[in-house]
C-alpha cells in the first residue's frame, strides 16, 4: 500500500485546498459585505429624505410631495397601512433604526423619523417592486462573486506555483542527484548550494556523500577481509583434502577406529570447504555469473542428504522428501546446492528426534524440522526453558541461515522463515527462467 506522494503532488493538493477556502471566505464576507452595503446606502438615502420631511413639516406643518411611486411618507404611526404594520411591529420602531423586509419580488424598508418638535415618530418608506439586485447597477452579486473567485484562484495560484516550484526544483535535482550517485568519488560529484539553494538540501546531500563514501570504504574493507580469509583457510583446506587422499590409498592398514576418524575429518572439511566456496561467491558477487542449467530436484535433494546423513547417527529422526521425481528447476545449480545444503544439514545438525520434512513444488523449496530438544536427567527439555529469551528468535540456524539469506537477498529469492513451538520451517521462492 501506497503511503507516500511527491511533493508536486502534496503541495497541489494544499494548493487546491487554500483556494477553496478563500473562494469560500471571499464568497460569504463579499455577500456579507454586499447587503451591509445596500442597508447602509438605503439607510442613508431615506435619511435624507427624513431630513427633508422634517424641514417640511416644520415650515409647513404638511409632508413634502412624494418624489416617485416607490418613496411614501407617513406623518404618523396611525397612517401606516396595514401591510407595513404586519411586517414591523410597534414595537421595533425606534428612532433612525432602519426597518427592511425582503422577499423574491420585493423589498421594502421603513425609517422612523423623530420630529424633535413633537416627540412623535414619521416614517419614510422605500418600496423596490422586484429583486433588489434588479436594481443593482453594473453587475449582480452573483457574477461579483465569480469574477472575486475568479480573481482569487488566479492570484493564489500563481503565487504558490512561485513558491512550490521554487521548492520542488531543488528537491527533484536532489532526487536525481541521489539516484545516479556512484561509488566513484571523481564521476559521484556533489551538487553545489546555489543549485540546491536551501541550506536544509545542500546538508542532506553532503550527508549523503559521506555516506555513500562511508559505506564504499566499508565494503572495500569487507571484500579484502573475505578474499583473504577465504584465501586463507583454502589452502589448509586444500592440503588437508590432499592429505586425506593419501590416507585413502592406505585405508586398507587402517582399523575400523582410524577410519571414522577420517571420515569425520572429511566431513568437516567438505563442510568448511562448502562454506568457504559461499563466502568467496557473495564476495565476488555478480562479478562471476554461473551457468543455469536444468536440476532434477528429487535426486539432487537425495544426494545432498545421503552427504549429511552422517549428522543423523544415533538420533531417532527420519526424513520425508515430499518432491515430485518429475519437477526440474532450471538455475544456477551451485547457488541452488549451496542453499538447498546448509538448509538440510542445518535441520539435520539441530534436530533430536522426530520427523523433517524437504518438500518442493513450483518454484519453491521447504525445509520443516522440529525443534531441537536437549535430553537431560529430568527429561526432555524445550529449547526456550534451557534458552530463556530466544523465543521469538530463529532457532537452530547460525552461519547456514546467514549465508541462505545473503545468497537468496543477492539472486532476488524470497525467504520465509516460520516458527513455531514444535516447529521450524524455512521457504525458498526461486526466481526461475
Amino acid at each position: 500500500m501506497k503511503t507516500t506522494v511527491s511533493i508536486g503532488r502534496y503541495i497541489g493538493i494544499q494548493i487546491a485546498i487554500i483556494i477553496v477556502v478563500l473562494i469560500i471566505i471571499y464568497s460569504l464576507k463579499i455577500n456579507q459585505v454586499y447587503h451591509w452595503g445596500i442597508y447602509d446606502t438605503t439607510h442613508y438615502f431615506l435619511s435624507l429624505e427624513g431630513d427633508k420631511v422634517l424641514e417640511s413639516i416644520q415650515l409647513t406643518g404638511k409632508l413634502p410631495p412624494e418624489p416617485n411611486p416607490y418613496i411614501h411618507y407617513f406623518h404618523d404611526i396611525s397612517d401606516l397601512p396595514d401591510f407595513l404594520l404586519s411586517r414591523f411591529p410597534t414595537a421595533q420602531h425606534q428612532d433612525g433604526e432602519l426597518l427592511s423586509y425582503e422577499t423574491l419580488d420585493m423589498a421594502v424598508y421603513l425609517l422612523p423619523y423623530e420630529n424633535p418638535d413633537t416627540g412623535r415618530l414619521f416614517y419614510v418608506s422605500h418600496t423596490y417592486q422586484g429583486s433588489e439586485d434588479d436594481y443593482s447597477g453594473g453587475i449582480d452579486i452573483s457574477e461579483l462573486l465569480f469574477l472575486l473567485a475568479l480573481g482569487t484562484f488566479v492570484i493564489v495560484a500563481l503565487l504558490v506555483k512561485n513558491i512550490a516550484w521554487s521548492i520542488i526544483t531543488p528537491v527533484r535535482l536532489l532526487e536525481t542527484w541521489a539516484t545516479s550517485i556512484t561509488p566513484d568519488e571523481k564521476e559521484r560529484g556533489l551538487l553545489t548550494p546555489a543549485q540546491l539553494k536551501f541550506t536544509e538540501l545542500h546538508a542532506v546531500a553532503e550527508r549523503l556523500n559521506t555516506s555513500v563514501v562511508t559505506i564504499e570504504h566499508h565494503n572495500q574493507r569487507e571484500k579484502n577481509f573475505l578474499r583473504t580469509l577465504s584465501h586463507e583457510l583454502g589452502t589448509p583446506l586444500a592440503i588437508v583434502k590432499a592429505a586425506l587422499e593419501l590416507f585413502d590409498k592406505k585405508s586398507d592398514k587402517l582399523d575400523e577406529g582410524d577410519r571414522k576418524k577420517l571420515d569425520r575429518i572429511r566431513r568437516a572439511n567438505n563442510n568448511m570447504q562448502s562454506t568457504t566456496e559461499c563466502l568467496l561467491w557473495l564476495w565476488k558477487g555478480k562479478e562471476k555469473a554461473l551457468p543455469k542449467e536444468e536440476v532434477y530436484l528429487h535426486s539432487f535433494v537425495q544426494d545432498v542428504i545421503a552427504v549429511n546423513a552422517y549428522l543423523l547417527q544415533r538420533k531417532s529422526v527420519d526424513v520425508l522428501v515430499d518432491i515430485p521425481e518429475e519437477l526440474v528447476f532450471r538455475t544456477e545449480r551451485k547457488l541452488l546446492e549451496m542453499v538447498v545444503t546448509n538448509l538440510i544439514r542445518n535441520a539435520f545438525q539441530y534436530t533430536e528426534q522426530g520427523r523433517i520434512q524437504v518438500a518442493a513444488e513450483f518454484q519453491q523449496i521447504t525445509v520443516n524440522n522440529p525443534l531441537l530438544v536437549y535430553v537431560s536427567e529430568k527429561g526432555l527439555i524445550s529449547p526456550s526453558s534451557v534458552m530463556p529469551g530466544h523465543e521469538e528468535s530463529n532457532y537452530g540456524y547460525g552461519v547456514g541461515l546467514y549465508l541462505v539469506e545473503n545468497l537468496c537477498a543477492h539472486q532476488g529469492w524470497t525467504m520465509d522463515i516460520h516458527r513455531t513451538e514444535q516447529l521450524f520451517s524455512v521457504s525458498i521462492i526461486l526466481e526461475l527462467s
